[in-house]
């Protein structure tokens, strides 16, 4: 399997013209390939659970607790997108 590189980015309108703010300018990256490193570890653990017969209970505590993780992640993305609009606006 191929990895893709994901560029997102936002375009603010500036004083010389529409100018575009890729994902690594306005976010914190390193924090968001962190979470998203232990939330690729609890999928996985999720998934030895269900393979492992652990009641439902616990998976999905577990779930939930990816969700909320994903949630996080989520928060980073739009912190960064937040600032980066407001610093163009300056």
């Amino acid at each position: 399997m191929t990895r893709r590189k994901l560029t997102i980015c936002a375009v603010h309108n500036t004083p010389f013209g529409m100018e575009r703010m890729c994902m690594k300018q306005c976010m914190d990256a390193e924090n968001l390939h962190r979470r998203l490193k232990k939330i690729i570890g609890q999928v996985q653990a999720i998934d030895r659970m269900v393979d492992e017969d652990v009641p439902c209970e616990d998976v999905l505590a577990q779930i939930n607790a990816a969700k909320s993780a994903l949630n996080g992640c989520g928060k980073v993305v739009l912190e960064g997108g937040i600032s980066s609009i407001v610093c163009g606006m300056a």
